[in-house]
């Protein structure tokens, strides 16, 4: 089962499966097209090496954007997780602390 964390901006919420972690909004304020759709966001799976360095296993993905919120959750459900390419996160320098 998924286990749901939400926030109330934007009805987004993250959601957590076996698979991924998944970001969920609905575009009531602050986009181009406010027009209350739902999208899902894959996040990419990252971690701290033992020598301290951000690495990210998995990459992130944008699922789309769906109709309803039953629609985005199906959606998460049928997610796969992305393949893993274990990589260094470039440092956005001072700004990362």
């Amino acid at each position: 089962m998924t286990q749901t964390t939400e926030y109330r901006s934007n009805n987004e919420r993250s959601v957590k499966t076996s698979v991924a972690d998944f970001l969920i909004g609905q575009r009531n304020a602050g986009y181009a097209d406010n027009d209350g759709r739902w999208i899902v966001h894959q996040l990419p799976e990252l971690y701290w090496s033992p020598g301290g360095v951000l690495r990210r296993r998995r990459p992130g993905a944008y699922l789309g954007a769906f109709d309803t919120e039953a629609a985005a959750l199906a959606a998460i459900e049928a997610a796969e997780a992305q393949p893993e390419r274990d990589e260094w996160v470039e440092s956005m320098g001072r700004a990362s602390c």
